[in-house]
């Protein structure tokens, strides 16, 4: 139960802030050729990766007018194995040994789909991804092509990069189905240090915070114990670069250290809002209405569950937070809305306050950013790629990611439901189903609107977003990329 004593200069940044004031960013993958000239790019990486102390340090010394540049750099398992710690995989989770790819049966990605990914399948494998962030997309392009150009220099082969979309403000960023989003991340408990709180959840306590540990690896976790991440003995470490493990002999190799999730998800925008014009004909309302109920947010970002039949004001940071106590049964914002699942905040039970507490060991600290222009007319293709390349961070990959896709977004029994996934981002995968169908395309999911007496439904909801590429990856803190590079 005792802690690593806490170093914000060890910590990635990213970890803790998304470094939502640079307005660009560039996601860079590449495979290990050379092993020892890549460990040493990567001892040279440790002294650029932008930590937390620095974010702090930028904010008292750097003016507002000045342009930055931030570096992150993430490894998968089969980079860790090309690096030298191949012996010493089995310290980490199962999950992350395994890969992305391996997983799709908790995930609902479908095994046939997955050789087609742009990245993170079996033929086309990622052991480092550089994140990038700067101020514009030509100061993150030039970022790219130096740091690009120094790893294949080191030992690394540049194979693809994941480019982002720009936005204008990190307070009015839009999802490519035209709703905001951006709008609710955990208020992490990290005191002497300003973490972003969010607008609201975790719903009427506003003073919840999310523990350290569900978080950083070695810090307490929502259950009061230290979260254990991956080990290595002594001798590997002779140059004293990592921390005492819980047991003698060892190292602790992941100590102020996270894990990141990096899904690349494209939006068909035509295609969902087509299938919604379709269904609320049918039922006879307003299209805007059906897309906010099963999104659980209006377009500007104000909660159905407070506004359930017109938008109300934008949320700003001081808007109450969202609770679903009072609407056990959805007749405001329907139990199986998008926002809902991903995040049933107070409404696990009776017991509000047990709700966040449960609630709060599968929150989802996300970083992600979408990708590919904007649709000029949302009901006509233009033929071009676009959607979110989804990133979280955490402490647990299996506990917080993965519980979180497999029993609440994809599960087709959420709070009582039968044979619904989410109306929004679900999979409709067949094997969920069990319907014997043989593909995404030819599944489709029903959506419930309960009401008293009587409930609504919509009967065939297509897939409006498909699994493109990704990966499982571990954030090493700076002292642990600087022993990686000394192996």
């Amino acid at each position: 139960m005792t802690p690593v004593p806490f170093q914000a200069e060890h910590v990635q940044a990213l970890a803790l802030r998304g470094h939502g004031d640079l307005n660009s960013a560039s996601y860079e993958l590449f495979r290990i050729t050379d092993a020892p000239a890549a460990r040493g790019w990567l001892g040279a990486i440790a002294d650029r990766v932008s930590y937390l102390e620095t974010e702090k340090q930028d904010k008292r010394e750097a003016s507002p007018a000045r342009r930055k540049t931030r570096l992150q750099v993430a490894l998968t398992a089969q980079g860790m194995a090309e690096l030298g710690l191949k012996a010493h995989l089995a310290t980490f989770p199962i999950e992350f040994q395994l890969g992305m790819a391996a997983r799709a049966h908790a995930l609902g990605d479908e095994r046939d789909e997955i050789q087609s990914w742009d990245y993170g399948s079996g033929n086309k494998p990622i052991h480092v991804m550089l994140l990038l962030f700067a101020g514009t997309d030509e100061e993150v392009a030039a970022f790219a092509r130096a740091e690009i150009e120094e790893a294949e220099r080191r030992g690394l082969t540049h194979f693809a990069t994941q480019t982002t979309l720009r936005y204008e403000s990190k307070d009015r960023i839009f999802e490519h189905f035209g709703f905001r989003d951006g709008l609710v991340q955990p208020s992490i408990d990290l005191e002497g240090h300003s973490v972003r709180a969010d607008d609201g959840t975790p719903g009427p306590d506003p003073s919840h915070k999310v523990p350290l540990g569900e978080v950083v690896l070695g810090q307490l976790n929502a259950y009061k114990y230290r979260t254990i991440g991956p080990s290595v003995p002594n001798s590997l470490d002779a140059r004293g670069f990592l921390p005492d493990f819980l047991s003698s002999g060892r190292k602790d190799l992941g100590a102020h250290g996270t894990y990141l999730v990096l899904r690349k998800l494209e939006q068909d925008v035509a295609g969902f809002w087509l299938a919604i014009d379709r269904a609320a004909e049918s039922l006879g309302v307003d299209p805007e209405w059906l897309a906010a109920k099963m999104v659980g947010r209006w377009k500007n970002g104000s909660a159905v569950v407070n506004h359930p039949n017109e938008p109300g004001p934008p949320p700003v940071k001081d808007t109450p937070g969202i609770s679903f106590a009072s609407d056990r049964h959805g007749f405001r914002c329907p139990v199986g809305a998008h926002i809902r699942r991903s995040n049933p905040r107070d409404d696990l039970g009776d017991d509000v306050g047990k709700s966040l507490e449960l609630v709060g060991r599968h929150r989802l600290i996300r970083r992600g950013r979408v990708y590919g222009p904007r649709l000029a007319d949302s009901r006509k293709d233009d033929g071009k790629k676009r959607g979110l390349v989804f990133i979280t961070v955490g402490a647990s990959i299996r506990r917080q990611f993965e519980f979180v896709q497999n029993l609440w977004v994809t599960n087709t029994t959420f709070r009582g439901l039968n044979g619904e996934d989410d109306p929004v981002v679900g999979p409709r995968c067949p094997a969920f189903f069990g319907a014997g169908k043989s593909t995404h395309a030819e599944q489709t999911s029903p959506f419930s609107l309960q009401a008293h007496p009587v409930q609504s439904v919509v009967p065939a909801l297509p897939r409006f977003v498909t699994m493109r590429g990704g990966d499982y990856f571990f954030l090493p803190s700076v002292p642990a990329l600087r022993f990686i590079a000394a192996l």
